[in-house]
């Protein structure tokens, strides 16, 4: 069967993990008073959840290696500035104004992402990878709350700059 903790989101990254209950009335805000074991539950997503990957600023970026449980072909990367937050999307990571078009698919069983045919152009940094699960609706920012890690960008930053030369 199927049970929903509420409206927040899981922090854990993928696994197996034990469930364990305690009364109400015992008080149970302590963890040691949780001793009943009533069963597991599984997080797919990715793990650990500081995967690091570079990438070069004017050329296709391949992020390989990928890990996790139960992550698969047709999970989501979009690299943020924050995971999960409205209007934190990176210029320039792929596409230069379409948000949803930055989205990545991930490939090779989910572990495999790559930005081709296009190149990345956004400014040198280190930004957050939010994951979303295939089978869930990752058509907005907001959507990409799981933190997978962390792509660095290697190249100049900022992108616009001025310099003045006296002969």
């Amino acid at each position: 069967a199927t049970r929903s903790f509420g409206p927040a989101a899981s922090t854990a990254g993928g696994g197996q993990y034990r469930l364990c209950w305690c009364a109400a009335s015992y008080g149970g805000s302590l963890d040691e008073n949780f001793r009943v074991d009533v069963g597991k539950v599984t997080i797919a997503g990715p793990r650990p959840l500081s995967q690091l990957r570079p990438c070069i600023s004017g050329q296709h970026c391949y992020l390989g290696g990928l890990t996790g449980h139960a992550i698969q072909d047709g999970d989501k990367l979009l690299v943020l500035d924050t995971c999960g937050v409205m209007e934190s999307t990176i210029p320039r990571i792929m596409h230069p104004t379409d948000t949803l078009a930055n989205v990545v698919v991930l490939t090779a069983g989910g572990a495999d992402a790559a930005w081709e045919p296009r190149m990345s152009t956004a400014a040198g940094g280190h930004y957050k990878l939010g994951w979303c699960a295939h089978l869930q609706l990752c058509s907005q920012t907001e959507h990409f709350r799981t933190d997978l890690g962390m792509v660095t960008v290697i190249g100049p930053a900022p992108l616009q700059q001025m310099r003045t030369c006296i002969l």
